[in-house]
């Protein structure tokens, strides 16, 4: 049976689209699930409901955040009929009874049908941000915003029913680097979203904390959102202020951030971007203003000021946001960490990321904790801290007892000169990607350009390739942080320890105590480059020659085992176990021992084969003795083969 009631779109991309509505309840919105779907930015996740009975259709508002209208009227619960304006946010559509007509839209400009929603307007499609990309300007969107609200050529006046405007004018503050996009009140303001992230920020008046208009970004579960202002110059020996005014509902959080770079994306040699954030303001927090000081990092040539928005992986929410801005001043911020030659710089507000240099290059940058879920009030960051220590410091992490991954990227500087891993199994060396389990250590670097992660337990550890760096992944599981070296002098000297008495004992021919210290030097103290190298070298040697020593034993137990030689067996059994003495502690002991077991199993099934031929020799003669009248003779051979062979009649 054909549906009574349909909808056709009068407006967007599917103008002309007629949708049926068919009869008892459904739901309108922009989410999946919805029994009519309208992918547009202004309208809500579950925005609305339909009834449809014998009386005709109801349309019932959902407390969306832009709003339903039917005839150009705000509504929260209204009675619709043939040929009536039904808008969800700015998506306008006619309500069609197939017993009364066709209900032929009038010529008229149909934004004109969508009036002023009081609080919430100003949202335009998340496509056509996406579109714009995330380095691009967000004068589209501003412009898009603009054909909704402008009547006449000019901005319509935002009321909460007669009681006037809502907010204070926007107040220029003083040496601020986006003045031009300050408040969001300019449709030209050079702000744009992150095509990779699963929401967008879109103007809204009940965002705005002065002027007309603000940006606010809805957000179902689990949903980020990232506005991204056009770069700043920046310079070593400066210090930046950003600060925001946002506020949050629901299961959602936001903070501000500021992004460093070199400005040059495109060159695989520069390290990659450095974070700082300032704390999240959360729905239990109380809407204000965030700040974030941050010194330049040494390097950074431009910056950005970002806005987050994140809700938690159970309930969605929504993130508010205006005046947002940034300052600079003289001043420079100073290391958290200054040992020898590196410096370790703790970013944010709270600290919730690091990096280290050596001599104004970078090694690695943007190493943060980022928890397994999010709740609304820190949905995103683990703060830091560093505890002092003797050439090794604690990097501890707020909030133990949840599960976190630790992230970090190794810079070019760092990674041409190599990375390494310690875990069951010994010393390894790695490119730019790789996987292993259990590891206990992590060298990034070498020589004096060294550094090292120590894990305690053993974590898993993977790498990818990210432009010219690597970008290492941890699972920290529920461990409190991990230790930083920086220092290794001390370790430096026992590995020139360790070599010395590997030199010597090979001379001696203590070929296994030579591989033990070799071994031991690459596990423990793998922090001087010619050692590992001379390590790898003579070990692979040693144990190569071991190895094609007991080859030639196993082509000697072979030819044994053809000629059936008894005395070969037993040579190649004895030259075996000289190797393992040899080779003592070592992989090669254990082949040695192997060949070992195996020619003792050869030799006892040779030897009980021979003593079953001679048994049948010696009972054959005794039987010819005795038929020979030699009696006693074959007695004295039968108690022989008894004693002997434990051979009985």
């Amino acid at each position: 049976m054909q549906d009574r009631y349909s909808l056709r779109f009068e407006n967007g991309e599917r103008k002309g689209e007629i949708v049926p509505v068919p009869a008892g309840r459904s739901t309108v919105g922009r989410r999946p699930g919805n029994a009519l779907q309208i992918v547009e930015g202004s309208v809500s996740g579950q925005h609305a409901e339909l009834f449809v009975d014998e009386d005709g259709v109801r349309v019932v508002d959902l407390g969306s955040t832009n709003g339903t209208q039917v005839g150009g009227r705000r509504v929260d619960e209204e009675r619709c009929a043939h040929g009536d304006r039904v808008a969800f946010g700015h998506v306008l559509l006619t309500l069609i009874d197939a017993k009364l007509g066709d209900a032929r839209p009038l010529e008229e400009d149909v934004s004109d049908a969508v009036a002023d929603v009081g609080e919430s307007v100003g949202h335009v499609s998340a496509e056509s941000v996406a579109k714009s990309g995330r380095r691009s300007k967000a004068g589209a969107l501003f412009v898009a915003l603009a054909l909704v609200l402008v009547a006449g050529g000019t901005w319509t006046v935002l009321r909460r029913g007669d009681a006037g405007p809502r907010t204070s004018p926007v107040v220029a503050v003083p040496a601020n680097l986006l003045a031009a996009g300050y408040s969001f009140e300019d449709p030209d303001a050079p702000w744009a979203g992150d095509e990779e992230a699963s929401a967008v920020f879109l103007p809204s008046a009940q965002a705005r904390v002065s002027g007309r208009t603000g940006m606010r970004a809805e957000l179902a579960e689990g949903e980020r959102a990232l506005l991204v202002s056009a770069d700043v110059p920046v310079g070593d020996g400066r210090t930046l202020s950003a600060f925001g005014a946002l506020s949050a509902s629901g299961g959602a959080g936001g903070r501000i951030g500021v992004e460093f770079s070199r400005g040059d994306p495109t060159d695989p040699a520069a390290p990659g971007p450095l974070f700082a954030w300032s704390e999240w303001i959360g729905a239990d927090s109380a809407p204000g203003q965030l700040t974030l000081t941050a010194p330049v990092p040494p390097g950074a040539r431009v910056a950005r000021v970002l806005v987050e928005a994140r809700a938690g992986a159970l309930l969605g929410g929504a993130v508010g946001a205006d005046d947002v801005g940034v300052t600079s001043a003289l001043g420079v911020g100073a290391p958290a960490l200054q040992d020898g030659e590196f410096r370790v710089y703790l970013l944010g507000r709270p600290a919730q990321a690091a990096a280290i240099y050596k001599v104004g290059r970078a090694l690695l940058g943007d190493l943060h904790a980022s928890p397994a879920g999010g709740g609304a009030g820190a949905p995103g960051a683990v703060e830091l801290a560093l505890e002092q220590g003797p050439g090794r410091y604690r990097v501890a992490l707020a909030g133990g007892g949840s599960e976190r991954t630790l992230l970090a990227r190794v810079e070019p500087a760092a990674l041409d000169q190599g990375m390494a891993t310690v875990g069951p199994g010994g010393y390894r060396k790695h490119g730019p990607e790789f996987e292993r389990e259990e590891v206990t250590t992590l060298l990034i670097g070498k020589e004096r350009d060294q550094l090292a992660l120590r894990f305690d337990p053993a974590l898993s550890v993977r790498a990818v390739a990210e432009g010219g760096g690597a970008r290492l992944r941890v699972s920290l599981g529920s461990a409190g942080g991990f230790e930083l070296q920086l220092d290794f002098k001390e370790e430096r000297g026992r590995a020139s320890g360790l070599a010395y008495g590997a030199r010597q004992a090979e001379g001696d021919g203590r070929l296994g105590e030579c591989l033990k210290a070799w071994a031991e030097l690459l596990d423990q103290y793998p922090f001087e480059e010619k050692l590992v190298e001379e390590a790898e070298g003579v070990r692979a040697r040693l144990v190569q020659a071991g190895l094609q020593e007991l080859e030639s034993v196993r082509a000697e137990v072979e030819r044994a085992r053809f000629f059936r030689l008894v005395d070969l067996y037993r040579q190649c059994r004895d030259q075996a176990r000289a190797v393992g003495r040899r080779y003592a502690g070592t992989e090669v002991e254990g082949e040695a021992q192997g060949v070992v077991a195996a020619v003792d199993s050869l030799l006892v099934g040779l030897e009980s084969e021979l003593d079953r031929d001679e048994i049948a020799r010696l009972r054959s003669i005794r039987d010819v003795l005795a038929a020979s009248g030699s009696s006693a003779l074959a007695a004295e051979l039968g108690t022989y083969l008894s004693e002997e062979y434990g051979a009985e009649d």
